[in-house]
């Protein structure tokens, strides 16, 4: 037994002591919940109960290690099993191909003394040492962009739209650091419950991380924004991690930062690990470096989704060689200037580097060099905090890959952000699809796909 997948919603009141949890006319699963009831802090349930099978384990399962991935479906009736059955199949079994796949988007809260953007660009450094460094990080922390004043308080109006824009666009994975409630996120009202109920419409389905309270309190009978966006046959998430009930900002970090590390790492054979599993050993790991073994925030988080699921990462690699000639490594950076065409040359490798045989379309990113961006410090106890953005995006370029082996062109615009106190590298992203093979190297549909990326080369001055 590794994955166990709870099919049902539940509620708080297993007994149906309360008349209106009585007069519920769904089904519930029994739910684990704490001893300590009658308090908001105090008070969570959790599916990790579940997962803690060793012999003379107790009942104080934050002391011991999770020996399966446990998911849950929190449906109430057939209809809505059959929405989140039909949009797993869907996800698993069609290609969806596109560049959206390497994309992540890290939306953070403000004030706090800025621990929330601290947080996720310590996570995102994690995630960029363990299998991550080939993914484009779009960064949405509120409080760097322009507060709107209004006679509630205030409101991010860009950040907003820069968070549905990604989200149209595409993101394989969602990261949302910061305060939240049942119906929305952020104070300022980043995402509402009528965001969640219209505008997360879209065919390129995130996995969502939310390091937040209650945004999925499914054992309450109101229904939840996360519930809502789980539910969504035509958008929202195709999983949630996220607690219930309310949480703690020092832990939730110190967890996900452990769940990071496995986030986009990869097994033997190169394929992105099962959901649960990820999710299992950050838990894991977490609970064996707590100073207090029954430390209990990490109970608190559930997978809201299939545990047996790949996210859908490329499998294989794409190692960008050479530019005009040049090769390309650590110790040699050729600087290369706008209005200059370039010729980028590489071949497409499985997860040991062996060049595969591969045929099929290359999309190709140009990012700038990264940019210092200083937020405003905002609100109670908000503080200024600086951090490196690459949001200024130079061309695409779609070519093909031949036999393993792709040259393309792409002339740089005069657009460029390097001055004399901002000389750092330029990356060039790049996905690929081949749908031409059968190999046991494949993931959605049977579609081969690629990734890779590559900063070692500078675009700096004219030509």
């Amino acid at each position: 037994l590794g994955y166990m997948l709870l099919f049902g919603n539940g509620t708080y009141d297993n007994r149906q002591l309360s008349s209106t949890v009585k007069a519920a006319s769904y089904p519930m699963l029994l739910t684990w919940q704490s001893e300590a009831s009658n308090d908001e802090n105090t008070s969570f349930t959790s599916d990790d109960p579940f997962a803690v099978l060793a012999d003379d384990s107790g009942t104080d399962f934050a002391s011991f290690d999770l020996d399966i991935s446990v998911g849950r479906f929190p449906v109430k009736s057939v209809s809505e099993a059959r929405t989140a059955v039909d949009k797993l199949i869907k996800y698993v079994t069609t290609p969806n191909n596109g560049s959206w796949k390497n994309n992540v988007l890290d939306v953070a809260d403000d004030e706090n003394q800025a621990i929330h953007m601290k947080q996720s660009e310590e996570t995102t450094a994690i995630s960029k040492v363990n299998g991550g460094n080939d993914y484009i990080y779009n960064k949405v922390y509120i409080d760097a962009f322009n507060a709107v004043s209004q006679g509630s308080g205030r409101t991010y109006p860009d950040a907003r739209a820069k968070m549905f824009h990604s989200l149209s666009e595409g993101v394989v994975w969602w990261n949302y650091t910061g305060h939240a409630s049942p119906n929305g996120w952020t104070g300022e009202g980043l995402l509402t419950s009528p965001d969640v109920s219209n505008n997360l419409f879209y065919k390129r389905l995130p996995i969502l991380y939310a390091a937040t309270c209650e945004f999925t309190r499914f054992d309450a009978l109101n229904l939840s924004g996360g519930e809502k966006m789980f539910l969504n046959g035509q958008g929202g998430a195709i999983a949630l991690i996220c607690p219930p009930r309310l949480v703690y900002i020092t832990q939730n970090g110190d967890l996900h930062k452990r769940v990071a590390k496995y986030t986009f790492a990869r097994d033997a054979e190169g394929m992105p690990h099962r959901l649960g599993d990820i999710l299992r050993w950050g838990k894991n790991d977490y609970r064996k470096a707590t100073s207090a073994g029954h430390e209990d925030n990490n109970m608190r988080y559930f997978l809201f989704g299939d545990p047996a699921m790949r996210p859908a990462f490329a499998p294989l690699k794409i190692k960008v060689e050479s530019i005009n000639g040049q090769q390309l490594s650590e110790d040699n950076k050729p600087e290369f200037k706008a209005r200059q065409t370039l010729t980028f040359a590489g071949k497409v490798t499985d997860s040991k580097g062996n060049k595969v045989d591969f045929n099929g379309p290359v999309i190709a990113t140009l990012y700038d060099c990264e940019q210092s961006v200083l937020s405003h410090g905002y609100g109670d106890g908000g503080e200024e905090y600086a951090y490196l953005d690459r949001p200024n995006k130079l061309a695409v370029k779609v070519d093909t890959v031949k036999n393993g082996d792709f040259s393309f062109k792409v002339t740089v615009p005069s657009e460029i952000l390097a001055t004399f106190d901002n000389y750092s590298p330029s990356l060039i992203n790049l996905y690929a699809y081949d749908n031409s093979q059968t190999s046991s190297v494949k993931f959605n549909g049977g579609s081969r796909e690629a990734m890779g990326s590559n900063s070692q080369f500078y675009i700096y001055g004219y030509d």
